[in-house]
Formats: C-alpha cells, structure tokens, sequence
C-alpha cells in the first residue's frame, strides 16, 4: 500500500520504548529471574563480539545492519 518495508520499519521506524543491555555470559543464568522478580522481562537477542557491526540472522541469511537512530547518552558540546 505505501511500499514501505516491514524490517526497515521494525529497526529503524522509532518508537521503540525497550531497553537493551548486555550482561556478561556467566550471569545470565541469574539475570531473567532477577528482572521477573521486579515486574521485567529479560529476552536474549544476540551477543556482543569484539567487532563493531551488527548483524540480524533473519530467514536464514545474515543482514547487516546500519548504525542509525538517537544516541540518548551522546553528549554534545
């Protein structure tokens, strides 16, 4: 209908209100149970790698993603 692209939308559309963290490996196994007990839920999306790229496994293929969208601890001076 508008020939918008429905990944292009859901990584770079905005309105994305959820937070994204990283815990290291050995306490993950703590971390749900943790984030439950105060009224969160904690999903495991990827892992952070000593490369600065990120990629999204989608339909069996490897997409590059851009670094795009508001930086909310980026000082500017």
């Amino acid at each position: 209908m508008h020939n918008l692209d429905p990944l292009k939308l859901c990584l770079y559309g905005g309105e994305d209100y959820e937070l994204i963290v990283t815990i290291e490996p050995d306490e993950w196994r703590r971390a749900p149970e943790a984030v439950f007990s105060k009224g969160g839920k904690l999903l495991k999306i990827g892992k952070a790698t000593v490369k600065q790229a990120i990629h999204l496994r989608h339909d069996s293929r490897m997409i590059d993603i851009e670094a795009k969208g508001y930086e909310h601890f980026k000082h500017k001076r």
